[in-house]
């Protein structure tokens, strides 16, 4: 259990250091290099979607072949009943990742819109609206119910993002609002990755919804 603990405190700090690290590069590309957010999002989501790529391979040519442990008369009555379940779940599966695929596009346009017109930390502090849109998002897609004294205490994260709003040097309503609009996609995004990622894993899941960010990023890259 303290290795554990151990390993997701380590994971939670390589997290935090990442997205530090492309927020500041993203900043930098998109103010001083003058790059479009829409060519640094498609950008981003093709070398994602190539090392997902290579991950997706790598996983699937590293797992060993295992024989069948079941007699032949129940692995083909398993076969059957499971047959049934398999194709309603895949139809889901696919409409959900198209979702996804869109949502994860938008996710990224509207954070470079945002990052092109405000400070990074207003970008950041918006981003302090995620458990609202979270759990408001889970109750309605997830059917899951929140504590009241949780709710409660996220009323003054919003009153503390209306001062900080109100006080902001950098306050530009087109940011404000990519900023406000990205986290409440972001949220939709990871409720709904929720339901699928027992079904796909986390690698095949990030390698399908970047595949498909790109082919809804390509209109707007051309627009």
């Amino acid at each position: 259990q303290r290795l554990k603990r151990y390993e997701t405190f380590l994971w939670l700090c390589a997290w935090y250091l990442t997205s530090l690290g492309t927020l500041l590069l993203n900043k930098i590309i998109l103010t001083e290099r003058g790059v479009s957010s829409q060519a640094l999002g498609a950008c981003q989501m093709l070398s994602t979607a190539l090392l997902g790529a290579a991950k997706v391979w790598w996983s699937s040519s590293s797992q060993p072949e295992r024989g069948p442990n079941r007699s032949s008369v129940d692995l083909e009555s398993l076969a059957q009943t499971e047959q049934r379940t398999e194709d309603a779940q895949r139809s889901d599966v696919r409409a959900t990742l198209v979702a996804l695929g869109a949502l994860r596009g938008l996710t990224v346009v509207l954070g470079l819109v945002s990052l092109a017109h405000v400070a990074a930390s207003f970008t950041e502090t918006i981003k302090a609206t995620a458990p609202i849109f979270t759990v408001w998002t889970a109750r309605v897609v997830l059917r899951q119910r929140t504590s009241g004294p949780v709710v409660a205490s996220l009323i003054p994260v919003m009153v503390g993002l209306v001062v900080c709003a109100h006080t902001e040097v950098s306050y530009d309503a087109i940011g404000f609002w990519a900023a406000l609009a990205n986290n409440a996609v972001d949220c939709l995004h990871n409720v709904l990755s929720k339901k699928i990622v027992s079904t796909l894993g986390p690698v095949k899941l990030q390698f399908y919804t970047s595949l498909l960010a790109i082919a809804f990023q390509l209109p707007i890259l051309a627009a």
